[in-house]
């Protein structure tokens, strides 16, 4: 995000590559087929999908967010992120995730290779992606 002094900016630079990377890997895609239940206005054309908001919490947090309202500093950067839901909307989808929808978005993610914090710390899947460098994002 960057500060009303412009200062900040090299240090949110790589939240497109991890944007990029959700997609690529298929994560943002498992994430809003696990959530689909929840788009409560599917005729409407700016309506979020529930996957892309769950994928843009995860950057919020990866980015140092820590209340689901931080995601307005996602929101703030139109260019970059695109459209990005209100913290109202974010906590909507986080709030009709139910234990089936968890699996799936676990699955979802476990499947585009990305590992949890625990294991992370204990260096299970170090890297957090599959394969080696540049390898399965052509």
């Amino acid at each position: 995000m960057v500060t009303t002094d412009g200062t900040g900016v090299v240090s949110h630079a790589g939240m497109s590559l991890l944007r990029e990377l959700a997609e690529r890997t298929g994560l943002r895609a498992g994430l809003s087929e696990a959530a689909d239940g929840l788009r409560i206005r599917r005729s409407d054309p700016r309506a979020h999908d529930p996957g892309q908001v769950l994928t843009d919490l995860a950057l919020m947090l990866a980015d140092g967010g820590e209340a689901i309202s931080d995601i307005a500093g996602l929101a703030a950067q139109p260019g970059l992120h695109g459209p990005v839901a209100s913290g109202v909307t974010a906590w909507r989808v986080l709030n009709g995730l139910d234990e089936r929808m968890l699996a799936e978005a676990n699955a979802a993610r476990a499947g585009a290779g990305v590992v949890g914090p625990r294991r992370a710390e204990r260096g299970d899947d170090a890297g957090g992606v599959r394969g080696g460098p540049g390898e399965g994002l052509s």
